[in-house]
Parts: structure tokens; C-alpha cells; sequence
């Protein structure tokens, strides 16, 4: 209040001025109680805010830490690490440094032995000039341990195991992927996908676009299987019966696809059929009339058997024996005893 003496001693004389200036000292405590009561307000909402927060200035030295933020960076009060550098805390683990704007990281704290994600702003001024930072964090450990164990159990399967994207593209794969295809690691199958099947499969089918309709119809029906041909990036085929089913990742549908290598079981295949050959030779070899029967159907016969009785695949055994009544005695005796001597029949 701007005022000559003559009206101040006047506004003295009535007690006007004593008045005005009770009245502003009045008024500017009743201001500074009101910030601090908000201060000690903001205060306790953000030290029970159940997740460490802290405060730097701009070289990054501590101004403020919550009371979850004193725990994990192992202080007892904001006085024993007031003015420290935040390196302290990131220290602690691996965290990515801030250089304004935000940044989102994930570090370790191996005090702790806790698993935190987190978001660094930079803190501007009125004029926009960078004067500090606030790292707000959550602590992830059980959503982190639950992760591990799924990727433990990803990779400790027996068989290939890969996620596809709704564009087709190959987003993630356990560790048995490096066997199966004979590579370094798990980025060579990302990189090279396209290149671990032939262009053609046996079919042939345009790998690529068989390949495009597995994984749309695994996304709008939810499964499929198939067999499909794989290689090595060498050249090596590799037979896989291949499952692909939809699952739910992140509020979105997302394929995984199993593959089952099928190159023993092909070998295997392959040595009984020379096998079956092996027998089949013998036995249309031999002399014998030697026949099988399915619910008394010709299910087999030699060649012997073909030409002496000119018995052939579907026809009926009855229709080679003279005696009804034998044919009877034969079925009783080979469902009573499942298996018949020899004897003589008449044909």
C-alpha cells in the first residue's frame, strides 16, 4: 500500500493501518498453512502410492523418494541419501538411462532380489528447460517369475515350438528349434524361416502359400495339422507333422505351432515296408495255399492258393468247400479253440 505520511499517520490515528497490516501477516500464514497442510497431503498420498517413486534434479541426484523408494534403494531416510547420485539405485541392476522425455526399463535389484519395471520423465520448467526427473516403478517379480517358468518349460520341450503373428510372420520360438533345423541359435531360425522349407512341398504346393493358409485357417478355426516338409539351410529335408493352435497373448489372438520331427518314424516306416516286401516275396514264393480270413472274407491269399483254388481277396471260404457240413465242424472247432489242426478237407 502505497500512501504519504500525512494519510499514515491519519490511518494510524484510526487504527486502519494496524489493521491492514494484522490482516495481511494474518492472511500469509493462513497461506503458508494451507501449502504446507497441502504439501504434507501430497506427501502422504504419494509415500502409501504401494510402489517406489523418486525425484532427482538434473544431474540426477536424489530430491525425494517415497517410503517403498527408500526400501528398495536400502536407506533408512530421505536425509542418508538426499543429494546422492540416483546411480545408487540403478546399480543396483540394469536400467537405461533418461536423457528427458520418457523412457520405460526393467532392471533387477539384487538387494532386494526383485524384478521392477518403470517409467523416467524429465521435470520442465515454466520455460521448458529440463530441471530433474521422476522414475515412478512397479514391482513385476511374480509376473517376471511366472514368465521365466513358462519360457523354462517352453524351451525344455522335446519338440520345435514356434508363435506366429495374423500377418504370418514368425514372432518368437523356444530353444529346441537350433537342433531340429542344425543352427547357432534362436535368431538364425527367426531371420530364416522362409528358407527352412523347399519351395515346393511333395504335394506340390507353393510352400509359401500352404504355408500362409495353415496358419489363416489355425486363426479362424483355432487348430490345425498337417505334414509339412522342412530342410536344413544346407539343403536337408526334414519330414514334421505340424500342429498349430490359437491362443490368447496380450488381448490378442496369437498361432503356436508345434513340430513333431518325423524323420525316425519315416525310417522306421521305411524298414517295415521292406520288411512287408521281404515277407511278401516269401510267402507268394511258397507252395502252401496259405490264406487269411476277415469275418470270413478272403483277406489274403498265395498266389498258390489263388491258382489251385481260384480263391481271390473278398471272396467267401465257403465257396471252396464241398461239405457244408465240414465248413460247420471248422467254424464251431475255430471259435471254440481259435486255431484248427490239419486235417483233410474236401475242396
Amino acid at each position: 500500500i502505497a500512501a504519504d505520511a500525512p494519510t499514515v499517520e491519519r490511518a494510524r490515528a484510526v487504527g486502519v493501518y494496524d489493521d491492514v497490516e494484522a490482516l495481511f501477516a494474518e492472511g500469509r500464514q493462513k497461506a503458508l498453512d494451507s501449502s504446507t497442510d497441502k504439501m504434507a497431503w501430497y506427501k502422504a498420498v504419494i509415500d502409501n502410492i504401494p510402489f517406489p517413486i523418486s525425484v532427482t534434479d538434473r544431474d540426477g541426484r536424489w530430491m525425494y523418494l517415497n517410503t517403498p523408494g527408500l526400501e528398495a534403494a536400502g536407506a533408512d531416510s530421505l536425509r542418508t541419501v538426499f543429494g546422492l547420485h540416483a546411480r545408487t539405485w540403478s546399480g543396483q541392476g540394469d536400467a537405461l538411462d533418461c536423457r528427458g522425455g520418457q523412457t520405460l526399463f526393467s532392471l533387477y535389484h539384487k538387494n532386494l532380489k526383485r524384478f521392477f519395471q518403470g517409467q523416467e520423465s524429465g521435470l520442465f520448467d515454466t520455460a521448458g528447460t529440463l530441471i530433474g526427473r521422476i522414475e515412478t516403478m512397479q514391482d513385476v517379480t511374480k509376473v517376471h517369475e511366472a514368465d521365466e517358468r513358462t519360457r523354462l518349460m517352453l524351451d525344455a520341450m522335446p519338440f520345435a515350438c514356434s508363435f506366429w503373428n495374423r500377418e504370418g510372420r514368425v514372432i518368437d520360438c523356444n530353444s529346441a528349434v537350433v537342433p531340429f533345423f542344425g543352427l547357432r541359435e534362436k535368431q538364425d531360425y527367426l531371420e530364416n524361416f522362409d528358407d527352412l522349407s523347399p519351395e515346393f512341398q511333395p504335394c506340390g504346393g507353393s510352400s509359401a502359400e500352404l504355408s500362409a493358409g495353415h496358419i489363416r485357417t489355425a486363426f479362424e478355426t483355432g487348430y490345425t495339422r498337417f505334414e509339412w516338409m522342412h530342410r536344413k539351410l544346407g539343403g536337408e529335408p526334414i519330414p514334421a507333422e505340424v500342429t498349430l493352435a490359437r491362443i490368447t497373448w496380450r488381448e490378442e489372438y496369437v498361432v503356436v505351432g508345434y513340430m513333431n520331427d518325423l524323420r525316425e518314424l519315416k525310417a522306421a516306416r521305411r524298414d517295415l515296408d521292406k520288411e512287408r516286401l521281404l515277407l511278401k516275396d516269401v510267402r507268394d514264393s511258397s507252395p502252401v495255399c496259405e490264406m487269411f480270413l476277415v469275418d470270413g472274407k478272403v483277406g489274403f491269399v498265395t498266389p498258390y492258393r489263388r491258382e489251385f483254388l481260384n480263391t481271390s481277396p473278398g471272396g467267401d471260404v465257403r465257396d471252396v468247400h464241398a461239405s457244408p457240413a465240414e465248413t460247420k465242424l471248422l467254424e464251431n472247432e475255430l471259435k471254440r479253440n481259435r486255431m484248427l489242426n490239419w486235417r483233410t478237407l474236401t475242396v
